[in-house]
């Protein structure tokens, strides 16, 4: 939020530089991005946090700097001279008094609409907010000062009485930016007994703006359910400084003082007058009470401090401390209206922190004894993945988790059964992805100019179906790769990433279906873990199931390494066509338990013949093998591979 300096110098005496102004706000919780200059104006720009609306405004962040400096807080200029008629303003009718539940209301007449005069320009100006008339502005001057919003209607525009309630499906409404806008159910509308005439919270209908031919205004001052303006404000992808604001817990105690500042404004820069009183609706609000325990402040924060003291730093802030009747070490606070933000105990304790300036704590020693704990080692998998495929030349890519629905139909994925987000801020971010490849595909077609490409993902993937544990659509961690390498060099990247696990694996082909499903599974237990895939365009995609695998990594028990050495040989084969080479190791590794490991070793085709050596690896965990026992283990892979077709060379 633009904050000039001069603006918050009539709330407040500002007595340091606007360095070291900053430097207290830091320390205090709000940080200053950037110190600058516009049209000479000193502006400060804040980063406000969501749980504090109550310095949305200048006056919000005066109250902030008086207590830091130690300075009076000087009040808003509302007080009016000229005497309120005794005519009630225009009827607002509210068919939810949730969705409004308070309001100040008042109409003014006699309004001469032009430009506003250059003292108010030159602030709006600096605080990021464009100039439209003197109406206008003053509405938009008075949001910005007191951080409540509001809206003038043209009365001339307005057909008899007007209704607040929820907008039904489908509803229309042109908004000021000329700009037709369909509604949610439940978005806050304002209208006459005609026509829509306000997209409430968000933006005024064209059809009762203010122009130039405007000579009675119905100013309205509300509060609005925070949870419709949200909803409706990312449905319409329309998001304004009002909106801002209703859609976070606003001071139901400033729309009064607003409007009568509003309304003394327009006396003073419109020539407007009073054709009706100032009129408030709504429950009063009571003054929200915390017991605040003492020993709090010692045992949180570390610090003793009197209340004398706590009522010092507690008192600029708005909050009123007395003796406790209920407790004779506690303190009754009484909680500005302002602060929505305090509920319970601890963040009265957090407010003590931040105006005694953290950075004024004691530096003490922990003291008392270090419990002993048992060391408990959790493997991070994500990180061992991720060094071994960067060592394998690869590069992690990020994609977004949200996809549009070309997306989809380009791999063959029904839209319908996927997770669609309720208001998607574009058509290009529509749905939840169900898989990595979408993205790694992209990252594929951006670099497609480059040669032996290797991409890498850790993500979420998301279905419709229903995780029994949460009851919510399921997602999965699961890692992808894509790669314009070999299948066969691809498909020993993920089994050596698979050897890093303890784990027993089968190989499976699998065809037909969606291309990118297709290829080699590995399975543990039933259990999916892996697969591996050929792409057109010479791609190969790589998949694995990290959920399952984090699991498992963490609940088996560590298995040394065997003390004795494995004998190794290879075997040259020649391949019937079409023959799978999963299903040659998978009979190999069955032959006999001394067969411990079998890898690709080399292969070729030539004249549709195919020839592969494999690498056999003959081990037992508990003694050094004999040549009788390799042997024996070798004549039974021999005898299972003739009964397979495939011929064993003997060059």
């Amino acid at each position: 939020m633009l904050v000039p300096l001069s603006w918050l110098e009539e709330f407040v005496r500002i007595s340091v530089r606007p360095e070291k102004l900053a430097e207290k706000l830091l320390f205090s919780g709000t940080k200053v991005e950037e110190i600058s200059k516009i049209n000479g104006e000193t502006v400060l720009n804040l980063e406000i946090t969501p749980n504090r609306p109550d310095t949305l405004s200048i006056y919000g962040v005066a109250r902030e700097v008086a207590a830091l400096l130690g300075e009076d807080l000087k009040e808003p200029d509302a007080d009016l001279i000229a005497a309120e008629p005794s005519r009630k303003p225009l009827a607002l009718k509210i068919s939810d008094k949730k969705l409004c539940p308070a309001y100040s209301v008042v109409a003014l007449g006699g309004v001469f609409v032009k430009e506003s005069p250059d003292w108010m320009k030159d602030y709006l100006v600096a605080a990021g907010v464009r100039s439209i008339n003197n109406v206008v502005d003053v509405t938009n001057f008075v949001m910005l000062e007191l951080g409540q919003p509001m809206h003038a209607f043209d009365t001339g525009k307005i057909v008899v009485n007007l209704t607040l309630r929820g907008a039904k499906k489908g509803e229309k409404v042109t908004t000021l930016d000329s700009i037709q806008r369909e509604l949610p159910e439940g978005a806050i509308i304002i209208e006459d007994s005609e026509k829509l005439v306000d997209l409430a919270g968000l933006m005024g209908g064209e059809n009762s703006e203010v122009d130039e031919n405007t000579k009675e205004i119905l100013l309205l001052v509300p509060l609005y359910d925070p949870v419709a303006i949200r909803k409706a404000s990312l449905f319409t992808n329309l998001r304004t400084e009002a909106s801002n604001r209703f859609e976070k817990k606003l001071d139901p105690t400033m729309h009064p003082t607003a409007a009568r500042r509003a309304v003394k404004l327009l006396i003073e820069n419109a020539n407007a007058r009073l054709t009706s009183q100032i009129t408030s609706f709504g429950a009063i609000i009571l003054p929200k009470t915390l017991e605040f325990n003492l020993s709090l402040v010692k045992e949180v924060l570390g610090i003793t401090l009197s209340t004398e003291d706590l009522i010092n730093l507690l008192t600029p802030l708005g909050f009123r401390l007395q003796a406790s009747p209920l407790h004779e070490e506690s303190l009754s606070v009484s909680v500005p209206a302002h602060r929505t933000d305090i509920i319970i105990p601890e963040d009265i304790l957090e407010e003590i922190g931040r105006t005694f300036g953290y950075n004024n704590f004691p530096k003490t020693l922990p003291s008392g004894d270090i419990p002993l704990q048992k060391e408990v080692f959790e493997p991070d998998i994500e990180s061992l993945l991720r060094e071994n495929l960067l060592r394998a030349g690869f590069t992690e890519a990020t994609g977004y988790t949200l996809v549009s629905e070309k997306d989809l139909t380009d791999f063959s994925i029904d839209p319908e059964n996927t997770l669609k987000v309720l208001h998607p801020t574009s058509s290009d971010f529509e749905y939840l992805r169900p898989t990595l490849l979408i993205n790694l595909v992209k990252a594929l077609e951006t670099n497609s100019s480059r040669t032996h490409l290797n991409f890498f993902e850790i993500g979420k993937e998301f279905s419709t179906a229903i995780d029994p544990s949460t009851n919510l659509p399921s997602q999965k961690l699961a890692l992808g790769l894509i790669s314009t390498n070999s299948y066969r060099e691809v498909k020993g990247v993920v089994e050596r990433l698979l050897s890093l696990f303890e784990l027993s694996i089968k190989e499976k082909i699998i065809e037909g279906g969606r291309l990118w499903e297709s290829g080699v599974e590995y399975t543990n237990n039933s259990n999916v873990v892996a697969k591996v895939s050929k792409l057109p365009k010479n791609a190969v995609f790589g998949w694995l199931n990290l959920d399952y695998l984090q699991a498992v990594s963490l609940s088996e028990k560590y298995t040394p390494k065997p003390k004795f050495p494995p004998v190794i040989e290879d075997i040259s084969l020649f391949l019937p066509p079409k023959f799978r080479l999963v299903e040659i190791t998978e009979a190999i590794k069955s032959c006999d338990r001394l067969v411990f490991h079998v890898e690709l070793f080399d292969a070729f085709v030539k004249s549709g013949k195919q020839s592969v050596t494999l690498r056999i690896h003959y081990q037992d965990p508990n003694k050094t093998l004999t040549e009788h026992e390799v042997s024996t283990a070798r004549k039974k892979i021999e005898k299972t591979l003739q009964k397979l077709g495939a011929g064993v060379r003997k060059d």
